[in-house]
């Protein structure tokens, strides 16, 4: 398998992992019992890193917060915003990463679905802050907002299972009017809807073999 070269991720709780990402970041996964909510996890049990390492690949950045949505309607609307997919790339590729990525991996839209953010209409320009409280506008924000700040980075979209059939069926739209890779996940060992240790290696031979 080619590398990936450098790799940004962005994404929630099934990427989160303590020191990797600003430190007032939530996160799920940690090798210490204080800091995430399963904490016998290394960073090379993370999909990503198993993906990073097996690919000959170099890490980036990790631009993941547990608990957030894609677009700005989230759990807690007074704060969901502001941890959005959408103002965390903003802050972390401008404040935080100091070189371009070859490769950004976004893996969103399971909080927007179990938050009950809507799927909305796919809107390619001239979006409002009201637009952007849906999930299809935010997300058609977001990939223009990687586009235009990392033009030459390869972008690809994994889709979790089990999310609601509109939010499914807006990324395939959108992905493909973007010519965005997006990858569909199916049958990932989880408990209490994360993924296992062995559910994150699924991830990885997934994204591997659709690649």
């Amino acid at each position: 398998m080619k590398s990936f070269g450098k790799v940004l991720i962005i994404g929630d709780s099934y990427s989160a992992f303590r020191d990797y990402g600003p430190d007032e970041y939530a996160v799920y996964y940690s090798a210490n019992e204080k800091e995430g909510h399963v904490f016998d996890f290394s960073v090379d049990d993370m999909w990503w890193k198993k993906l990073i390492n097996e690919t000959g690949s170099t890490y980036l950045y990790n631009c993941s917060y547990s608990g957030s949505t894609v677009c700005y309607h989230g759990y807690d609307l007074n704060k969901s915003k502001g941890i959005s997919f959408i103002e965390r790339f903003k802050y972390c590729s401008n404040e935080k990463i100091k070189e371009a990525p070859d490769t950004v991996i976004i893996f969103g839209a399971t909080n927007d679905s179990w938050a009950n953010a809507g799927a909305g209409e796919e809107k390619y320009k001239d979006w409002t802050e009201e637009d952007l409280y849906k999930f299809a506008p935010g997300f058609c924000y977001l990939l223009h907002l990687i586009k235009n700040k990392y033009p030459k980075a390869k972008i690809i979209n994994i889709t979790n299972t089990n999310l609601k059939p509109e939010i499914v069926n807006s990324i395939r739209k959108i992905c493909d009017k973007e010519h965005i890779k997006n990858i569909e996940l199916d049958n990932i060992e989880k408990i209490d809807g994360h993924p296992t240790k062995l559910g994150m290696t699924q991830i990885k031979e997934q994204i591997l073999s659709r690649l």
